[in-house]
């Protein structure tokens, strides 16, 4: 009897008053070989102060497992083609 799947959604907010970080593309990569992304199309970068930083929000983004096991799910901020920031998130599907 094969697994039940079972569907993950995440949502991505970037926080920041720098222009590195404004307006980057995010690239999901699910930990079982598939990938999603979205590039956005933002106005252009306005400084903001410390205390209003500006905040930029992605997704939903959905993925369905259908193998259990471990995975890894990798978050990338992506500016001009590269990385420029990582975050790592583990789901152990029983």
């Amino acid at each position: 009897m094969s697994p039940r799947p079972i569907e993950v959604e995440l949502h991505v907010t970037v926080r920041s008053t720098s222009e590195e970080l404004w307006c980057p593309g995010i690239e999901i990569e699910w930990g079982d070989g598939e990938l999603s992304a979205v590039t956005p199309d933002c106005d252009p970068f306005e400084q903001a102060s410390d205390e209003d930083k500006l905040e930029q929000r992605y997704g939903p983004f959905s993925h369905l497992y259908r193998v259990k096991g471990q995975h890894t799910i990798l978050v990338n901020v992506m500016k001009n083609g590269k990385r420029i920031r990582q975050v790592t998130n583990k789901l152990d599907y029983r």
